[in-house]
């Protein structure tokens, strides 16, 4: 690092927020962020929305909402057919906080976060986030081999990724391989932030976000998966996580000097989650969506499926000898070419079909003719068979209680603008404060399918739209609570502190109350500048690469 200039550091922690730290702060248990608090500024960050990790970031990249960033979920809807792709950085529609910082001559480190493959061309480094890459990637390119001599363990961090996976009743070796990739994570950041020049410089700590999926039951006694014994033993598994990080975090305030600013922020928060509803399933029942008739491999007339496979495992009791004796990333290459025996999305008949849900937390594509390949609702008839949908919506309830499960619907309109809004959702939903999501499912279009929602499974919590953000510096408050900072923000205030002029299609604003009334930031005038067209070449993932991020995000449990 250079010593004496402006330096802007951002440590991410994946699904953090206050609703789960803030007890534990207010405990003493987390010393390095309460001092951070008392020292600074801090407060909710709003995600976007739906808040997914690939949406959530390319909004912080690029301070737009996803209408104008085009980024809506893991996976983007083709043009000109009903097929999707995983979205990888070239689809980011604008320049990145850390292009506009490049431009301007300010040296980058950016590590880990996700969206970031493939890495583009910057002045500094690019370390790509693991959740979205098929595997270690860097720019410059020659990065990666001095990452893997000089990094203890860190070529092999990919096989570590794959090692996490959650078995329930193996809690502490589940623990332990997310402690194994941390580390690496951390001797990384910490190689890379010593050992290059920089002026702003990111980390995304990624497995908070693991560890509030699969473990959520153990702190939450309201959860329906919630067990008192097994609690007293795992009960502080989460927290255990956070206090590393919270070591991580204080050992970077120690080495870093007084004048750089740091963040503390996450892409979104977490809550419980309860129950996966089969919006397909039921969009069938009302008579909209239609299956066609296909031909069943050979494997699903002998039961030689995904789901076969996992009932065999379970009613003879092998998940544990087959996770001791059968190496992981044999036995996962092997389970995921196996065939559902269900219908999926592929098998949806859409020269019938008026309408279809894809994603998470909940959307709802219409099919219009003149827009869709087989769209057959008329223009015309657009508005008046939405508003149908959204009072169906309304309607609808949960078996069980017998009580509504949607809290808003959203035209998408009314949370998107900008150029790709033809290509959102035309309808965006929120389910019981999303403990209730649409995560597609292979059990959603089953022969036998009655019901029209099941319990998460192991996945016991999800994503909440109310994120952290905290920061300190010289010219930062201190002992502030700041109100309705959002996501979209951040990179605004990043390049006003370093005196950049803020791209005029932003859509977040500089959060000028973060600085001392008497400092020169808090007098500044904001410059902004007009955009010129910056088109990205476009990267289309190989085959192998896109089985590989898709096989990486069903583990982790964001695909069905």
């Amino acid at each position: 690092m250079r010593k004496g200039d402006r330096k802007v550091l951002v440590i991410s922690l994946d699904g953090a927020s206050f609703d789960l730290l803030g007890p534990w702060i207010h405990e003493g248990r987390l010393p390095n962020i309460a001092w951070m608090i008392k020292n600074g500024v801090s407060g909710h960050l709003t995600s976007a929305f739906p808040p997914v990790t690939p949406v959530a970031w390319a909004s912080f990249m690029t301070g737009k909402n996803p209408g104008k960033h085009g980024i809506t979920d893991f996976e983007l809807r083709q043009k000109g057919n009903y097929g999707k792709v995983i979205a990888n950085s070239s689809n980011i529609d604008g320049e990145t906080l850390w292009a506009i910082l490049s431009k301007a001559n300010k040296r980058v480190g950016v590590v880990h976060v996700p969206l970031t493959y493939p890495p583009e061309k910057v002045n500094g480094l690019i370390v790509s986030g693991f959740v979205m890459s098929p595997a270690v990637s860097t720019y410059p390119p020659n990065l990666a081999k001095k990452l893997f001599s000089r990094v203890s363990g860190y070529e092999k961090i990919y096989s570590d990724i794959q090692l996490v996976h959650y078995t329930p009743g193996m809690d502490d070796a589940y623990l332990k391989s997310i402690y194994n990739a941390t580390v690496k994570e951390v001797d990384a950041t910490f190689f890379l932030m010593e050992n290059y020049e920089w002026d702003f410089f990111i980390t995304h700590f990624y497995f908070g976000d693991q560890v509030q999926h699969f473990l959520w039951k153990y702190i939450d006694p309201k959860h329906p998966a919630y067990d008192p014994e097994s609690s007293k033993k795992c009960g502080d598994l989460i927290l255990m996580y956070y206090q590393r990080i919270d070591d991580i975090i204080g050992k970077i305030l120690t080495d870093l000097s007084e004048d750089a600013t740091i963040i503390v922020m996450s892409d979104h928060g977490f809550g419980p989650l309860y129950k996966r509803v089969y919006i397909n399933h039921w969009l069938r029942k009302l008579g909209l969506l239609k299956l066609k008739e296909s031909r069943k491999p050979w494997q699903v007339k002998v039961g030689l499926t995904q789901e076969g496979i996992v009932k065999f495992v379970e009613k003879h009791g092998l998940a544990k000898f087959l996770i001791r004796n059968v190496p992981r990333p044999l036995a996962r290459i092997w389970y995921w070419r196996l065939p559902l025996s269900r219908p999926t999305l592929e098998d949806i008949d859409y020269s019938q079909t008026k309408a279809y849900s894809m994603g998470h937390v909940g959307q709802i594509f219409i099919n219009v003719k003149g827009r869709d390949p087989e769209g057959i609702i008329e223009p015309g008839e657009y508005e008046e068979f939405r508003n149908y949908l959204i009072r169906e919506l309304y309607e609808l309830r949960d078996p069980e209680d017998g009580e509504k499960i949607v809290d808003r619907v959203f035209r998408k309109e009314e949370v998107y603008w900008g150029p790709h809004l033809d290509w959102t959702a035309d309808l965006l939903f929120v389910m019981r404060n999303m403990s209730y999501i649409t995560q597609e499912s292979p059990w959603e279009f089953g022969p036998n399918l009655d019901s029209l929602m099941d319990p998460s499974g192991d996945l016991v919590a999800w994503h909440r739209m109310n994120g952290l953000f905290i920061v300190t510096g010289p010219e930062i408050r201190k002992r502030v609570s700041i109100e309705n900072a959002r996501i979209i923000d951040i990179a605004p205030t990043i390049l006003y502190i370093f005196g950049i002029p803020i791209p005029s299609d932003m859509d977040g604003r500089v959060l000028k109350e973060i600085f001392k009334p008497d400092s020169h930031l808090a007098k500044n005038e904001i410059q902004y500048r007009s955009i010129k067209a910056s088109l990205r070449e476009e990267y289309v993932l190989t085959e192998d690469e896109e089985k590989e991020i898709k096989r990486r995000l069903k583990e982790l449990g964001y695909l069905g």
